[in-house]
């Protein structure tokens, strides 16, 4: 062909490419694969690549050493010396055009013919790419570069952060992760903190973190060490989605940030974890430990029971100060006595006093706390005594847990009208009306007065209930000063006793009848349902009893 005809055919090749495809290459691959890598392209070896070819080279780099083995040296912005391989680039055949200080784009790795070593695993001379605007200039224009055409179109379950290019590179070797990108690292942790919870689920972090190439994957571990770097990167109240953090990244945090792996840990529902997990985490024991206790108590109550066992180790150890939750208990209301162990006594026993005083707020406490049934019934309960014949009523006694009085002492029948009405005012404001022997004797004489406390609550004759629990008693008398204050205080006392050898279940299940309509209906006023219930006491002559700290007897006055 004559030289002319080769200046007017562009596809004819000259004399001097053709023998650079068949001599020996310098790179991996010999002339076979140079001479496929020619054939395969199309169109002259020197096109340009689109930026998506290069956004996944982190590294703006300057050529610093050439040799003519096929290899040479590149200096990073932070001054690192790398190596890079002809077979490296994105098109080998760039490697000749090389000259020092050319700007090439590079992501460093592994190579599995020198696996002990970091160099530069991908490259692409950046005269060779097609920029939309002005070429980069160092690593922060390259970075701002990156970020903007990264942030459109990342997706961290994609193909991304497993390049099929590394997969071969490796062969029949499984590719190790570590290709490095800080860029990429910051970006999608961004993203992945920015997913709900569905969206987490569904790209399963555990499974990503053990495919991705990059060195930055085992960081989506929750249980792995370099899983502390979340710390950095996600705001604190998405940390929970992740889940409670392993051990691991507690010991890898300093001690200056583990009070933020224990919130994380809490908040995430470690607290009621395995146990070996969660003894790991939360020792009790730890002043990082107080230290997370505060903050989360500043957040929110104490959510669940394996949390609030832990603040009471912390204040048994005295890393937390007596009444050190009463502030939050403020704000929560009811709420608090999810965790009325660490409320001092006198805001606890508040508390406990104001959510017995309303019917809802008592309805909402028992379904927070099951077994402050019996506290709160006790607290709500309305003990009364009549001394009378029948006939003739000359005291009349109410009592409640803040303390007893005499409605009546003697006086005529206008003082009688008087305490009646003051009676079934009282009467009406307990959830369950408790007296000694009333379903015999003092109910007929309220009757007579117009009075019916079933018709507004539930009755319970402490007498009748005292048969039962201990059937085999000598006497089942009250063993008052047959004074109506003293009595009624006494058959209260009694009450709250009983209670202590019956189920939560029961305090439960009355109170919430307490609050319902119909009341008068409840089988608690007849002597029928106490014998329904006799088979599920125990008969021995010391039942146990129930953790009895919140009781709160009535005073005398």
């Amino acid at each position: 062909m004559s030289k002319d005809a080769t200046s007017r055919n562009p596809t004819a090749k000259s004399f001097d490419e053709i023998h650079a495809l068949m001599s020996p290459a310098r790179g991996r691959g010999g002339r076979d694969a140079g001479l496929r890598e020619y054939q395969s392209a199309g169109r002259p070896q020197d096109r340009k690549f689109t930026l998506g070819k290069a956004a996944v080279l982190p590294l703006f780099t300057e050529v610093i050493e050439l040799t003519d083995r096929g290899f040479g040296f590149a200096a990073s912005a932070a001054g690192q010396r790398l190596f890079f391989h002809r077979s490296a680039g994105l098109r080998p055949s760039h490697f000749e055009a090389l000259k020092r200080h050319d700007k090439i784009l590079a992501i460093v790795g592994s190579d599995p013919r020198r696996p002990r070593s970091k160099e530069i695993v991908r490259w692409a001379a950046s005269d060779r790419i097609t920029w939309d605007d002005d070429a980069p200039k160092d690593q922060a224009s390259w970075d701002e570069i990156r970020r903007a055409w990264l942030v459109k179109r990342l997706q961290p379950q994609g193909s991304i952060l497993r390049p099929d290019w590394y997969v071969h590179k490796w062969e029949s070797k499984p590719a190790p992760a570590d290709l490095q990108d800080d860029l990429l690292h910051e970006l999608v942790l961004a993203r992945i903190a920015s997913m709900d919870s569905d969206e987490l689920e569904r790209l399963d972090l555990l499974n990503l973190s053990g495919s991705a190439l990059y060195s930055f994957a085992p960081c989506l571990d929750r249980a792995h060490p370099d899983a502390v770097v979340l710390l950095d990167h996600v705001p604190a109240e998405r940390l929970p989605l992740f889940g409670p953090p392993g051990p691991r990244v507690l010991a890898r945090a300093s001690e200056a940030r583990r009070a933020e792996v224990v919130s994380w840990f809490v908040r995430a529902g470690g607290a009621e974890a395995h146990a070996e997990e969660r003894d790991a985490m939360l020792t009790g024991r730890a002043p990082w430990e107080a230290e997370a206790a505060s903050r989360l108590l500043a957040s929110g109550p104490p959510q669940g029971a394996g949390h609030v066992r832990w603040l009471r180790a912390l204040r048994k150890e005295g890393l937390l100060p007596e009444g050190f939750a009463d502030e939050a208990a403020e704000a929560d209301g009811v709420q608090a006595l999810c965790y009325a162990e660490l409320l001092s006594e006198k805001v606890r026993d508040a508390l406990l006093c104001e959510a017995a005083a309303k019917d809802k707020s008592r309805v909402e406490a028992v379904a927070l706390r099951p077994d402050l049934a019996a506290d709160l019934l006790g607290r709500s309960a309305v003990a009364f005594d009549l001394e009378t014949d029948g006939r003739r009523t000359r005291q009349i006694g109410i009592a409640r847990v803040s303390g007893s009085r005499l409605l009546l002492d003697g006086g005529g029948t206008e003082e009688q009208a008087e305490a009646f009405a003051a009676l079934s005012c009282g009467l009406s404001e307990g959830s369950i009306v408790v007296g000694q022997n009333v379903l015999a004797w003092d109910l007929a004489v309220l009757r007579q007065e117009g009075i019916d406390p079933l018709a507004t609550g539930l009755v319970w004759d402490t007498l009748l209930v005292e048969t039962l629990l201990n059937p085999r008693a000598v006497s089942h008398a009250l063993g008052g000063t047959h004074r109506a204050d003293m009595d009624a205080a006494h058959a209260l006392a009694l009450f709250q006793r009983q209670l202590d050898y019956l189920p939560d279940s029961f305090a439960a299940s009355s109170t919430g009848s307490a609050s319902t309509s119909g009341r008068s209906t409840m089988p608690c006023a007849s002597a029928s349902w106490c014998q329904s219930r006799h088979s599920s006491v125990s008969r021995t002559t010391t039942p146990p009893m129930r953790d009895a700290r919140f009781r709160c007897s009535p005073r005398l006055t």
